[in-house]
């Protein structure tokens, strides 16, 4: 698997990464790595966080669809990502995984979607 080359240092460390169930791993593999995975911090535009959570959170999808909380963390943890690349002096552009002001313009659609937690069936 390939990381983006400044983010080796970010990762959590095994034991983190295993009491969380995977999840991070998980949200990582799946949403992050396919889009920006072989990016340098410095290059990641407000367009390729776009590609990230268009999956999730996109206006093409329906709205039951629309995966808001997941969503929400992938913004989350690429957004933590880049901050800290700026912190490190890896990075002089703005963060474009910044929701306020920047993305919430592209996704509109999401103040009229609420939260909905699931129950496990029985």
């Amino acid at each position: 698997m390939n990381i983006m080359p400044e983010i080796r240092s970010f990762l959590p460390k095994p034991q983190v990464i295993k009491a969380q169930g995977g999840r991070l791993k998980e949200i990582f593999r799946d949403y992050l790595f396919p889009q920006i995975g072989d990016m340098y911090c410095a290059d990641i535009t407000k367009r390729d966080i776009e590609k990230i959570l268009n999956p999730t959170i996109g206006v093409k999808l329906s709205q039951e669809s629309i995966k808001k909380a997941t969503g929400a963390r992938v913004r989350n943890y690429a957004g933590t990502i880049i901050h800290r690349a700026i912190s490190d002096g890896l990075r002089d552009k703005a963060n474009p995984a910044i929701w306020k002001n920047n993305l919430a313009i592209s996704y509109k659609h999401l103040k009229s979607i609420e939260v909905q937690n699931h129950r496990l069936l029985q």
